[in-house]
């Protein structure tokens, strides 16, 4: 099923007015508050160069891609003490030479806007999200839909468009028990390419979620989600799911544990999930994790779970973080999804840091056999140059595994001088 949808352009008038509205009129509904704090405004101008020496991880590389690139970034924000509005966004103007200066787009470039608005009362709050994303079609970054990482690589030219919204009512705060009300659309659409495996995108959610505190320390909840994807590349229309998740959560003296059910029904079957988790906490460690089983779709059961760690060092902190689940992916299809992470941070000075991290994520759809991967392992130095100037110097090289086995590398040197300058009127 395929329909008919505005072009990009419209896309963002509609945005921009309704960016407008809420900048003009909220901020004066704040002010009549009579609120303590004015407006802060945040601006932030940076200036770089990247190198690549295969940007789009292409197994047959075509040699290497020099970008300069400078950014202008703000926020404004607007509180009292019961209601606040942000209003953020940045633009990017960009020169490209080399391998990818055909396929990338020289000038004004990712531009972006997001509107976040919250206002509680004594036993309730409500906040509402709206954002608007444009970035390169060619993407060599983990795409994160629905809270899923997918390493799948878009490697064909264009432009992406990312908009949409996202609120939430929690009602009944104070009370033993609590119900939240949640809505979101999310769209993804394509320009500037002949490309026809690029093809425009719609996802939406509604929940709800219950909560009972049984006791001071045991707190149970109840969420109920339905969501729906469509896929305009494809005939196959509107794929809905439904989600009831179920946990039970027992607060402990350096801790909790939990026991959690998850039942999703899909255009493609049942899943089932069973789990457990425990966390512990001490002045210097923080350890959690969950396991359990999942039925997947195709009958077969796949074992899942998480693993957290943090640490604080003297001068610094390390944090690792595993997880392997099974769910959907960016096109909605069942895969059994495996990511590590690790970072490492020191302080050498109040002046100079720096920071180290790997990465690599797995992608198995289930029953098929076949798997993709993307690992990235990066360092990076930062130095405050004076109050307000910061310098990053940073090296990154990743590799990329196609389900077809062939393998792509790159390596990246960024170097990025920022100015940040905060006021309030």
């Amino acid at each position: 099923m395929r329909r008919a949808h505005d072009p990009m352009t419209k896309t963002y008038t509609s945005l921009s007015a309704a960016a407008f509205v809420l900048a003009v009129i909220v901020p004066g509904t704040l002010r009549a508050q009579q609120s303590d704090d004015p407006p802060a405004f945040r601006f932030g101008l940076s200036t770089g160069f990247v190198a690549s020496d295969n940007r789009g991880l292409d197994p047959n590389s075509l040699g290497s891609t020099f970008e300069a690139t400078a950014r202008l970034d703000f926020g404004v924000t607007f509180a009292t003490p019961i209601q606040q509005l942000d209003l953020t966004g940045d633009i990017g103007l960009r020169a490209v030479s080399g391998a990818e200066s055909r396929t990338l787009e020289n000038g004004l470039t990712n531009p972006s806007l997001a509107i976040a608005y919250a206002r509680q009362a004594r036993d309730a709050q409500i906040s509402l999200d709206v954002f608007a994303r444009e970035a390169d079609a060619s993407t060599t970054n983990l795409e994160v839909i629905e809270g899923v990482p997918d390493p799948t690589l878009v490697t064909a030219d264009g432009t992406s468009l990312r908009y949409g919204f996202d609120t939430e009512l929690e009602l009944r705060r104070r009370s033993p028990f609590g119900i939240t009300l949640s809505a979101g659309y999310t769209a993804l659409r394509y320009s500037n390419t002949t490309s026809a495996t690029l093809s425009d995108q719609d996802r939406t959610h509604l929940g709800v979620r219950l909560r009972f505190d049984l006791n001071p320390s045991t707190q149970a909840t109840m969420n109920l989600r339905y969501s729906t994807f469509e896929d305009f590349g494809t005939p196959e229309g509107v794929r809905e799911t439904y989600t009831l998740d179920n946990r039970l959560r027992q607060d402990l003296r350096n801790g909790d544990m939990s026991v959690s059910f998850n039942v999703s029904s899909t255009e493609d079957g049942e899943r089932y999930t069973l789990s457990t988790g425990r966390s512990v906490s001490t002045p210097v460690w923080d350890l959690g994790g969950t396991l359990g089983l999942t039925r997947a779709t195709d009958g077969d059961i796949y074992p899942v779970g998480t693993l957290d760690l943090a640490r604080t060092l003297p001068d610094g902190s390390l944090a690792a973080a595993l997880s392997r689940s099974i769910g959907a992916g960016i096109d909605d299809d069942e895969q059994e999804i495996t990511s590590l992470r690790l970072t490492y941070a020191k302080q050498f000075s109040p002046l100079t840091s720096f920071n180290a991290s790997f990465s690599y994520s797995e992608t198995d759809p289930t029953g098929a056999g076949s798997t993709s991967s993307l690992s990235s392992v990066g360092i990076s130095l930062q130095r405050s140059l004076t109050p307000t100037w910061d310098l990053n110097v940073g090296l990154d090289h990743r590799i990329s595994k196609s389900t077809a086995g062939t393998t792509a590398r790159d390596n990246r040197l960024s170097v990025t001088l920022r100015h940040d300058l905060s006021a309030r009127r």
